[in-house]
């Protein structure tokens, strides 16, 4: 293994233009194959997890209650908590209607159905509580997008007497944007680099490699996306580790690099003994990590699987370029890869010798401290870990929660009084179920920063309704007091 790692390494410095070419090639022909294939419609990726309670339960809900409208189908909630506390109130219910009637307006809306409809109810049994569903069509990710923004838009702008919170979401949730901390841990990364080679040439070539690398992997992700459908999750264990190990194996690499030079090695023998020393590493260490990962193929879970998978693509382009690319790119630093002060002692005559007399320096003496003391540094670090590891204990992992992730958000208002006045077992939102008081209190607040339209409308019938619902109640015998609190179906926020 180390002789062929340390030819490679030999040819890749000797051929550096073809061997940086390629990797300019590849990088071409990956965003090619992206580009042609996202323009090729495919169905949308699926999630299973097959043999589960949850998964079971879900395969006969969908086999005994099977839905009318589509799997495709997507929906919204409006849920109304008039100030006036009772929904069939005359003035209230007609304002009710008039809403709905506007939200049956809105951009994408197939249906809106009536809460006060006497066959059909869907209001609480206390009558505080009246919920409508908007149902849409099957929509594209620009239209879940637009749609969900003009019901957020109708919602604001709906009068504060109702009380109107908007239920679900039509934008699936999906990978994470990326958000400052990428950028910062990669400054922070050159920085610690430079620091450590004292070379700013050598900490950026270190870092270019394990950034290329990143770019290379996750446009191989894509490229295969666009042509097979893959969760937009895919990608986030990717990016991490790909980052993480670029930087390390390169790292590996580019120290022994400089250790060959100061001790008086041509530029191109040193380059085929790092490669052939610390490449050796580079290699068990990647493969450690491939198989690992490709490993969670046995949990049998196609978002797992798709994550493992992507992440050990990554990894593996993580190697190829630390012992191809890297030394290519060495080749062009030569002794500039070493600091000024190792570039003078090298001019000098000075070389470094691993058995000669070693300055002591902060990591030196760090090192000869835990080698001493093996006891007090292992108790110490598993100490550290123990502190650090503390707050996954009130860790909450799910794919999807409940009411959204946000606990100030109209999305987790609905939630709350849907399960808080018709039951359902949902995941554990981010906080406790609050009272018709407390959400009262939250709708005030919100509202000093909603914009307030009122547009006066109304459709007839409104009363009859209102006196249908009322005696329909002191009758229980009536198919509408057997359904008045229990709506068309299990809430859905």
């Amino acid at each position: 293994m180390s002789t062929f790692l340390s030819h490679l390494g030999r040819f890749s410095a000797r051929f550096r233009w073809l061997v940086i070419g390629a990797w300019l090639l590849i990088m071409a022909v990956l965003i090619g194959i992206f580009v042609v294939g996202s323009g090729i419609e495919k169905d949308a990726a699926t999630t299973s997890i097959p043999d589960t309670k949850a998964s079971q339960a879900l395969e006969r809900m969908n086999e005994e209650f099977p839905s009318t409208t589509g799997s495709d189908t997507a929906s919204l909630q409006l849920v109304f908590q008039p100030e006036s506390g009772d929904v069939t109130d005359a003035s209230t219910a007609k304002q009710i209607e008039s809403f709905l009637a506007k939200a049956d307006k809105v951009d994408g809306v197939q249906s809106v159905s009536d809460p006060l409809n006497a066959e059909q109810p869907y209001i609480s049994k206390d009558r505080t509580i009246a919920v409508a569903t908007v149902t849409y069509g099957d929509l594209t990710k620009a239209q879940q997008t637009k749609f969900y923004d003009a019901a957020l838009d109708l919602q604001e702008n709906a009068p504060p007497a109702l009380g109107v919170e908007l239920g679900g979401n039509l934008v699936p949730l999906g990978a994470p944007a990326t958000g400052p901390g990428e950028g910062a841990g990669v400054i922070i990364a050159f920085i610690i680099l430079a620091i450590t080679f004292g070379s700013l040439l050598a900490a950026g070539i270190n870092l270019l490699v394990a950034v290329y690398g990143v770019g290379v992997g996750l446009i191989g992700v894509l490229a295969y996306g666009a042509l097979t459908p893959i969760g937009d999750n895919a990608i986030i264990l990717a990016t991490m580790l790909g980052l993480a190990v670029g930087i390390d194996y390169s790292l590996f690499i580019l120290s022994r690099f400089k250790t060959e030079l100061r001790s008086g090695r041509r530029v191109d023998d040193a380059i085929a003994r790092a490669t052939g020393t610390a490449g050796t590493a580079v290699v068990f260490a990647g493969m450690t990590v491939i198989v690992a990962l490709v490993a969670l193929l046995v949990a049998n879970l196609s978002y797992i699987t798709e994550m493992g998978v992507a992440a050990a693509f990554a990894v593996a382009v993580a190697v190829l370029l630390s012992l191809t690319l890297l030394p290519a790119l060495m080749r062009f630093m030569g002794v500039k890869a070493l600091s000024k002060k190792h570039r003078a002692a090298l001019q000098r005559g000075e070389l470094f010798t691993e058995d000669g007399p070693q300055k002591r320096g902060v990591l030196r003496s760090w090192g000869s401290f835990v080698v001493k003391r093996p006891i007090v540094s292992l108790l110490s670090g598993v100490l550290v870990l123990v502190v650090v590891a503390l707050p996954m204990l009130s860790m909450k992992t799910a794919s999807n929660v409940p009411g959204g992730s946000d606990p100030e958000s109209t999305e987790r208002t609905a939630y709350d009084l849907i399960v808080g006045e018709f039951g359902g077992i949902q995941s554990p939102p981010d906080r406790p179920g609050r009272g018709r008081r407390h959400h009262l209190e939250d709708r005030r607040d919100r509202e000093g920063t909603h914009r307030s339209r009122r547009r006066a409308a109304g459709r007839p019938g409104s009363g009859q309704l209102r006196r249908r619902l009322r005696t329909d109640h002191c009758h229980p015998d009536r198919r509408a007091d057997r359904r008045l609190h229990q709506g068309p179906g299990a809430p859905d926020p």
